[in-house]
Formats: structure tokens, sequence, C-alpha cells
């Protein structure tokens, strides 16, 4: 093992924020502002397992804090950054607006029903084509509503209708699969999913897992475009289950990456307005620590993205508590994929909503 001491501390020392020094997944260094804000992680220590697989290139969210790991003759550096509030995701302002938003929302879908009735067998060629478009549009404006409330949650608040439960990953994750596979070959890509050997039970809401991973299956169908590849991947490691998504489309870049998860910057999406607002990875990363997890991003090789969910196991042999029951249902009756995916989905596949 290398003797970082003296260089690292020349180099790293009068850092502001947080940096380690990592080799084997033991911590080499760190300055002193990373043992002020990670005073549990001494020299020589192992990097926790909810930290996920960290390698050259990843970048994640740790709490109140964004990371992005960088090497440097074989050595892995942690970098961090305080997650800094945004003035375009003001916490408090935003939930009453999207709140706000869902009222005339609401009033739409009352007054396109009651155009269906009366128009009855006459609804036929563009009149059908006309009314699934606008049942798209309508899932678009709903799915960035609640993108915005899961953008904009403080820390530790939880979304009003969060019911977590045990669930079988490896159950959940195929169900999500199957989902895809009938709606992914309407874009022109495919999906492949690789269940783990053995079930992996852990304590989640099903929805707002389910939300995620159908939030980066959209981003990466659009780096793809038509004829990518999709792999779904289940396994454990250690006391974690780890849920990646690879895609062999353009990846990102360093600059996109070190702001993935920035409110400040508003995401790697900002750079084309076209994307959408940026928000969608910073209220993925929300679902993920409200579930003690964490959501991290790297580039693969020769090309592609690979997004990485990971979350605690529940303990083996831990007894089954009692299943809460769903007190709300926040998809207004409509398949959560439907809603996720409406940003790369044809116009048809919502003729019959």
């Amino acid at each position: 093992m290398p003797d970082l001491h003296l260089p690292a501390e020349a180099a790293f020392g009068l850092f502001p924020e947080p940096i380690a020094c990592c080799q084997d997944n033991r911590i080499l260094y760190r300055n002193d502002a990373f043992r002020t804000a990670f005073p549990e992680l001494e020299l020589s220590g192992v990097i926790p397992e909810r930290w996920g697989e960290l390698t050259p290139g990843t970048a994640g969210m740790l709490g109140e804090w964004n990371l992005l790991c960088q090497e440097w003759e074989g050595v892995l550096i942690l970098r961090l950054s305080p997650n800094r509030d945004s003035p375009m995701l003001p916490d408090r302002k935003l939930p009453l607006l999207t709140t706000r938003i869902r009222l005339p929302l609401s009033l739409m879908l009352l007054a396109q029903e009651r155009l269906e009735r009366a128009c009855g067998a006459f609804l036929q060629g563009t009149i059908q084509t006309e009314l699934a478009s606008m049942n798209r549009s309508r899932m678009q404006l709903v799915r960035l509503c609640r993108t915005l409330e899961l953008a904009s949650m403080a820390d530790g608040e939880v979304p009003f209708d969060y019911t977590p439960q045990l669930i079988d990953l490896n159950g959940l994750c195929h169900t999500t699969a199957e989902e895809l596979s009938d709606l992914l070959p309407e874009t022109g890509c495919q999906l492949t999913f690789r269940p783990a050997n053995t079930n992996l039970f852990v304590m989640c809401d099903d929805m707002l897992v389910q939300t995620l991973l159908f939030h980066l299956v959209s981003n990466a169908v659009k780096s793809t475009g038509p004829g990518g590849h999709l792999e779904l991947r289940l396994e454990r490691r250690g006391k974690m289950a780890l849920i990646s998504l690879s895609d062999d489309g353009r990846g990102m870049t360093p600059r996109q990456l070190a702001s993935a998860f920035d409110p400040s910057v508003g995401g790697a999406g900002m750079e084309d307005a076209m994307q959408g607002l940026g928000v969608g990875l910073i209220a993925c990363s929300r679902i993920a620590r409200i579930h003690e997890g964490t959501l991290l991003l790297s580039n693969r090789s020769p090309k592609g993205l690979r997004a990485t969910f990971s979350l605690p196991l529940c303990a083996d042999g831990a007894s089954v508590p009692l299943l809460t029951p769903r007190l709300f249902d926040s998809s207004g009756g409509i398949p959560l994929v439907l809603r996720e995916l409406c940003d790369i989905l044809p116009a048809s596949c919502y003729r019959e909503l």
C-alpha cells in the first residue's frame, strides 16, 4: 500500500470540501473536512457498503453530499461537495405549485371524458389520433408534477403516499422488466433482464422504486435511440442489493457527470432544454435516499452509461412485518409505466386511457 500522507496532505489538506484517497476499498488518506463530515471512517477503514460500488468516473449523492470519483496513479480520489439548495427548486413553493397544476389537469381530464362520451361512435381516424396525443401530453404534465415534488423534498421528508413494504426485489424487477419488454419495442430498443440467483428482500415502496427504474430507462432510451440495447441486472453485494441499468448510448461527459445530482446546476439535462428540466436524476436520488440507499452513475467502456441503485437488504431471518395498505395511489389509475415513459413512447400507446 503506497504512502500517500505527505503528497496527499499537500494537495488536499487545505480543501474546504471533504476529500479522501482510497485503494482496494480502504481509506489511505482523508483531509480535515472529510474527518469532520465522516468521523466514523478511520484510516485503513473500509468504505461502507451503503456507498455502493465506487469506480473512476462514478457520480452520485451521499445524503447531503454530491460525490465524484476520479483516479490518479491507481488511487481512487473521492471528492464531495455540498448539495446546495437551488432557486430553481424552492422546497416549500414547488409542492404548492404542483398541487395548483393538478387541479386544471383534473378538469382537462373530465372535459376530455365528456367529449369522448358525447362523440361516441364518431371517434375514429383523426379524432382518435388527436385524443391519444392529448392523453400523452396530460401524462407528461402529471409526470412533471411528480418529478418536481420528489426533487424538491428536503432531508428527512417522504412523499405523502410513501408506503414501505417487505418486497422481494427479484419479483419486483421481473415484473418491471416484463412491463418494459412489452412497450420498449415501440421505441426501437430492447431490454435484457438478469435476475439475482436468490431472493433479495428489502423494505421499500414498490411504486417509488419502479418510478426510479422507469425514469432511468427513459433517459437510457433517449441516449441510445432506436436500435439501442438496455440491460437490467439485479445482484447481491454483501448486505446490499444492487439494481443496475446499463445502456450502449453516448454516455455522459465529465461535466455532466459532475453536475448530474447538483440542484444548483439543474442536472445534466439542462444543457439541452428539449431534454427536460434536468431534475429527473435529482428526483431519483431523493428516492434512493428515502430508502437509505445510493444512486451512482458511471460511463461504460467503450460506450454507454451504467446507473446503479443500491439499497440495504433486510437481515436474514428477520420477522416479516405486516403489509401497510396503500392509502393513496398517485398514479390516478394510469399504469405507472405509461406515466413514466410518456416522453419516449408514441402517442398510439395512449389511445385507450
